[in-house]
């Protein structure tokens, strides 16, 4: 059994690709049912559903992070990764984990706020507001578990939402 035990980095890791298929899946489901849509959507009903999509996305990030990152059993604490050195972990390829998702989750909700009927200019905005907003909760909770906030994973987070709007 020991070949199915994840310790460390490989922890992180899949624990974050599992978080990330489910909230994919999730949004996915969502958007179809969005795109089905027969009719428009006042102001009032989008940023309704904008809420609901953010709140939904942010307990689901929560909920994981409770079970399978050990969030909020300990006190807050940061400390810094540093960047792509050889001392690193991972040698860096998880700060590129971290800029790729909020990179794909930030085109994700574009799509979604699209199919709400938000402008492309809109829902580029509020696609990387979205996915920096998701990416950075994981990183707070982060700060409350073994793992700590991690300045480098952050500012990797905005590039990604940054790039992904700029695409």
């Amino acid at each position: 059994m020991t070949g199915l035990a994840y310790t460390g980095s490989k922890r992180i890791i899949w624990s974050f690709l599992s978080a990330l298929y489910v909230l994919v899946f999730l949004s996915c489901t969502a958007g179809n049912c969005l795109a089905g849509m027969q009719r428009e959507l006042d102001e009032s009903e989008r940023t309704t559903k904008t809420i609901q999509l953010n709140v939904v996305s942010s307990a689901i990030v929560l909920t994981w992070g409770v079970l399978q990152w050990d969030y909020f059993q300990q006190s807050p604490k940061a400390e810094s990764e540093e960047w792509f050195g050889r001392n690193t972990d991972d040698g860096g390829a998880d700060k590129l984990g971290h800029m790729y998702i909020t990179y794909a989750l930030t085109h994700l909700w574009d799509h979604l706020y699209r199919n709400l009927g938000s402008s492309p200019e809109g829902a580029a905005r509020m696609g990387a507001l979205s996915s920096l907003g998701v990416t950075g909760l994981m990183e707070l909770g982060d700060s409350f578990s073994n793992y700590g906030f991690s300045y480098e994973d952050m500012l990797m987070n905005l590039a990604g939402s940054a790039l992904g709007y700029l695409m």
